[in-house]
């Protein structure tokens, strides 16, 4: 029962460790210039949105540049974010908005996850390296009127919020100018 119990231990914290990494950076292979295009599923029109994501060291300063762009031209929208790692936690980072709000992001092998609630909504975000390619999604639900069941009033006690919105990209790494 021991050796089970430790084996299994064993095999979920090294399933989310990253060996290319130093526990308090990125993995080199998320560094670079991101693009593709955000997928907006909705039951009336599907909307789709050109994406791209900057990750680069910052100069002058530990951390990241983490520049989110949506869509192009005049209609561009640039958001200038810092990925800053937590220095006694490792693989622990915090989003800075450069607006006073901040997110903790934790690196789990190769997806990073966040979640973080704004209003009633609930906000999971998530970033996956996988294949060379750069996954991401962030799931909203609120929290308004959830279904519950199991044992009222008990541990058991079970909460369901319904899915309010998804929206997920595929990011292909740009090559360099």
């Amino acid at each position: 029962m021991t050796f089970c119990l430790s084996l299994i231990l064993w095999f979920s914290f090294s399933i989310f460790q990253n060996p290319t990494s130093k526990p308090n950076e990125l993995p080199p292979e998320w560094i670079g210039d991101w693009a593709g295009t955000l997928m907006i599923p909705t039951a009336k029109t599907p909307q789709e949105v050109r994406m791209e994501l900057h990750i680069h060291p910052l100069k002058n300063e530990r951390g990241y540049q983490w520049q989110i762009v949506y869509g192009s031209g005049d209609k561009k929208n640039i958001r200038d974010y810092k990925l800053i790692p937590q220095a006694d936690k490792p693989r622990v980072f915090v989003l800075d908005e450069n607006n006073g709000i901040l997110l903790d992001c934790r690196l789990m092998g190769n997806v990073m996850f966040s979640q973080f609630k704004v209003g009633d909504v609930l906000l999971t975000s998530r970033e996956e390296l996988r294949d060379g390619k750069l996954f991401t999604e962030i799931i909203t639900s609120r929290f308004g009127s959830p279904r519950m069941t199991g044992d009222k009033g008990k541990e058991s006690e079970v909460h369901s919020y319904p899915l309010q919105s998804i929206q997920y990209a595929t990011l292909t790494k740009q090559r360099s100018n």
